[in-house]
């Protein structure tokens, strides 16, 4: 893939963003099972830049990644936060969708 996208496993992990050569590179948001986003920066399929991660509960924390691994903690500003809030809430609402239309053996049903 190349260019944006979306793309769920089966187990449904989510994300959705940008894409070099099949691999996660520059602007993306990766949905865990467990409900955390990390919403920022890829490079080369790896959290790198600036990034945030935010918890179920809406915390969040905003770090600078470098090849998959967190290198240090930096400032959310307000407005940061509430852009960031509203594309996971709105990243939540399309994986409930999506998780609803699935059917028992994990594949997502359809209307002919």
């Amino acid at each position: 893939m190349h260019g944006s996208g979306i793309y769920v496993w089966e187990d449904g992990r989510r994300y959705q963003g940008q894409y070099e050569n099949d691999k996660k590179s520059g602007l993306g948001a990766y949905m865990w099972t467990d409900g955390r986003v990390y919403y920022g920066m890829w490079r080369n399929g790896q959290q790198h830049g600036e990034g945030t991660t935010v918890m179920p509960n809406m915390n969040m924390k905003k770090s600078l990644w470098e090849a998959g691994k967190e290198k240090a903690v930096l400032e959310l500003s307000e407005a940061e936060r509430q852009e960031i809030a509203d594309f996971v809430q709105s990243m939540q609402t399309d994986q409930q969708k999506y998780l609803k239309g699935r059917t028992s053996s994990g594949r997502r049903s359809t209307n002919l």
